[in-house]
């Protein structure tokens, strides 16, 4: 049974081929001849000797993209600059993310999704513990793991819908997005401003391309 080439097994190869008429057909061929289904040809650049090429090949499995490439760097003229696996490039850094889905784009808006408006469904939820499911992302969740070492000091009311908001109003975050900028520093009013100080220098230090030293964690 012969196995077509799909795109689970594709690849892109980065190609420098000789500035020659005729070489980009020839590697053409040879990916031909050894099964390959060839998809995107993109120029990348061109000098006076050379011309790099990403070429997006379909394989039939691994062993086949493998034998592509070898016949590739058996080619005079044309050297196998780089090699990339689109499958595992789509699965760098996970495939799944939360987003929030209440924008805040005016004073109401801000004044329902966080305070004072969020108070009143944390009542809410206080007097009924099943609205939660309805008012919350718990009909949503399978469960919210927690080592404890980071829980808002309300004492017995509810917190998690205002918990919700606040990373919403400084950054475009959601809750769990908040957890992995922070530490979990987003959770009383009463360091906004802080939080929001911080957010600025984060974001300047995002625009000069220079990273925080992960050792340092502000403390609230």
């Amino acid at each position: 049974m012969t196995i077509t080439p799909s795109a689970s097994y594709s690849f892109t190869v980065r190609l420098e081929i000789r500035d020659k008429p005729g070489m980009l057909g020839r590697a053409a061929s040879v990916i031909g001849k050894a099964g390959g289904d060839i998809g995107a040809v993109d120029l990348v650049e061109v000098t006076a000797e050379r011309v790099l090429r990403d070429i997006t090949i379909k394989a039939r499995d691994s062993r086949h993209a493998h034998l592509i490439i070898d016949r590739l760097q058996a080619v005079t003229g044309v050297k196998v600059a780089n090699i990339s696996d689109r499958t595992f490039l789509m699965h760098l850094g996970g495939k799944i993310e939360v987003r929030s889905k209440v924008p805040i784009r005016t004073r109401d808006d801000l004044s329902m999704a966080y305070t004072p408006g969020v108070a009143r469904v944390c009542l809410a939820i206080k007097e009924d513990p099943r609205r939660a499911f309805s008012l919350t992302i718990k009909q949503n969740t399978v469960a919210i793991v927690t080592d404890g070492t980071a829980v808002l000091g309300l004492g017995e009311r509810v917190f998690y819908p205002s918990y919700a908001a606040a990373p919403r109003l400084l950054a475009d975050l959601s809750a769990v997005e908040d957890q992995a900028f922070g530490g979990g520093v987003m959770w009383s009013g009463s360091h906004m401003f802080l939080l929001a100080v911080l957010i600025l220098l984060h974001r300047a230090m995002e625009a000069e391309g220079r990273k925080a030293d992960a050792r340092v964690r502000p403390i609230v």
